[in-house]
């Protein structure tokens, strides 16, 4: 009797297989049976087409093919769903319970936490497994949701038929409900995968006692910060700790040379949100983040190497830095050399022989280095460094991500719950999110016959296919300008630091709208409040300014 085996099976029956292993859960099964033997490498590796890999990746990811952005052809099955298991596989490793060694001193009562947060992998790999966990929420099923507009006689759809307040009332809340059967298998994907949190090398980057400016320019930092504006600060969930017991002042100097690579951060959730939030201020009230080569806004260079050249042309300059930094000083080459009354020195026979004039002009000179000619100086001046374009910018992710993290917790702060775990929810990252079915009702008592017939002032022709129509709505943090230069250079300061807060009152009828209400919270403490402003009472600080729906100016 032959004994059957796996290879003896029809193939339809093989694929079936290891379909089914993945569907339920084990995808590394897939290259444990094609190591087993030629035979079933050849059928899983080396396919003639792409339908059982297609197969494969439906079982754990949604369609991409039902995305705009997506060519059907172009999608490589295999390649994306090997990168996804990889990143899945990364982050399942370096998110195991963190252990945490609870150092008692003899003469403190405070606790030092003791945990190695030295990375066991390097950026690169760190990176891609980023980009792999952003292409699952990039390719997440979009919604069937959409919105059915009412229509007059002649088929225009009305845009602005009734009042703000009504509309207000009328307009649903975003996100609206998703349905159970448009529900996506990316986003519980991502929820599992990311149960754990990030991995503590990542949280001690962005939640450590300061972030690296040079860290946040990185590959690492931008994937990270592109992650956490989808999902937020995800701190790490599981921390072991172990007590080591009760240490001498002795002792405790020895204990540091053992413990080199261990850090002294508290991985508590708490103390991981206060400590990410107090690095995302650091970050998004630096004044100095802001230049010309952003365009004044959060990005960064499409090509780092590019702007890295440009910078370095510029500064061949063979003059020392002091004797650059004086001619610039005492003269204008740009305006002077255009003027057309400008005559050099030396050229109307007279000479600056006075001593005034020669210790005025003359720059200093030190011994340990030679004077440099002047005619390699002035062309160097007349080089203007090449500004880079808009289309050659990205999105400054990092700068995104601590945006987000300082816009959520001044919400809750502020006690602003209504609709907000809707609004982070990750089902809202799908395309197509943000468009409801609930249609739009106007009251047939204050709309005449003759507005009827005729077109409304700013109706359109069509469908609003992006799901513009209805009430926007923004959330504004900032800081007193007195608070914003103070902490530019003494530091952000958590305990001092409150977030001020602008309040409006909701429209109830259509009626203009009124004074909004302001809600005054401190920005610093109450002796230095005195001593930068006095505001009399019964009056708005002057420093405060909104915009009004009627876009007046309230202050």
């Amino acid at each position: 009797m032959v004994e059957a085996t796996l290879i003896s099976i029809p193939l339809e029956l093989v694929e079936n297989i290891l379909v089914y292993c993945v569907a339920d859960g084990s995808s590394s099964s897939i290259a444990s049976l094609a190591s087993t033997c030629r035979a079933l490498r050849v059928v899983i590796y080396n396919a003639s087409d792409h339908h059982l890999w297609r197969r494969i990746f439906l079982t754990t990811f949604d369609d991409p093919r039902k995305l705009s952005s997506v060519k059907p052809d172009d999608f490589d099955w295999r390649a994306e769903f090997t990168r996804r298991v990889q990143a899945k596989l990364f982050l399942q490793r370096h998110t195991q319970p963190l252990r945490v060694q609870r150092v008692y001193h003899l003469r403190s009562r405070v606790a030092m936490s003791l945990v190695d947060l030295t990375p066991a992998y390097d950026d690169a790999s760190s990176a891609r497994a980023l980009r792999s966990i952003l292409s699952v929420v990039s390719s997440a099923e979009p919604c069937d949701s959409h919105i059915k507009h009412t229509q007059d006689s002649d088929g225009v759809t009305t845009l602005s038929a009734q009042p703000l307040a009504r509309a207000h009332a009328a307009s649903p809340m975003y996100p609206p409900q998703i349905k159970d059967q448009d529900m996506s298998l990316n986003i519980p994907w991502l929820k599992t995968v990311l149960s754990r949190g990030l991995p503590p090398p990542l949280v001690s980057k962005i939640a450590g006692e300061h972030r690296d400016p040079a860290w946040d320019k990185s590959a690492e930092a931008q994937a990270l910060g592109a992650l956490l504006c989808c999902t937020g600060f995800l701190p790490v969930r599981e921390v072991h700790e172990e007590r080591t017991g009760r240490l001498s002042s002795g002792s405790a100097s020895s204990t540091r040379q053992d413990t080199s690579n261990m850090s002294g951060l508290q991985m508590d959730i708490q103390e991981q949100q206060r400590r990410a939030l107090h690095c995302a201020r650091e970050l998004v009230y630096n004044m100095a983040y802001l230049t010309r080569r952003q365009h004044w806004g959060p990005f960064v260079p499409a090509d780092p190497a590019a702007a890295e050249a440009v910078r370095t042309e510029v500064s061949t300059n063979p003059a020392p830095r002091y004797l650059r930094r004086w001619v610039r000083t005492h003269f204008e080459m740009d305006s002077d050399s255009e003027d057309v009354d400008y005559v050099p020195p030396g050229d109307d026979g007279r000479s600056l022989s006075s001593a005034s004039s020669a210790s005025s002009i003359s720059p200093p000179t030190p011994k340990h280095e030679p004077e440099p000619e002047t005619q390699e100086v002035v062309p160097a001046r007349r080089r203007r460094r090449v500004l880079p374009g808009a289309h050659e910018l990205l999105p400054d992710w990092a700068w995104l991500a601590a945006a987000r993290i300082v816009s959520e917790a001044n919400l809750r702060e502020q006690g602003v719950t209504e609709g907000l775990d809707e609004f982070i929810d990750w089902n809202s990252l799908r395309q197509g999110a943000w468009l409801t079915t609930v249609q739009l009702k106007s009251d047939s008592t204050e709309v005449s016959v003759e507005s009827e017939k005729k077109p409304i002032e700013g109706s359109v022709q069509g469908w609003d296919w992006a799901g513009a129509e209805g009430v926007w709505r923004r959330c504004v943090s900032w800081l007193d300008y007195a608070d914003l230069v103070h902490h530019r250079y003494t530091g952000i300061s958590t305990p001092r630091l409150r977030s001020a807060c602008l309040s409006c009152r909701r429209p109830s009828a259509s009626s203009a709208m009124t004074r909004p209400q302001y809600l005054h919270i401190q920005t610093a403490l109450l002796s230095e409040l005195k001593e930068r402003w006095v505001v009399p009472a019964g009056r708005v600080h002057p420093m405060v300014r909104m915009k009004t729906y009627d876009g007046s100016t309230a202050q």
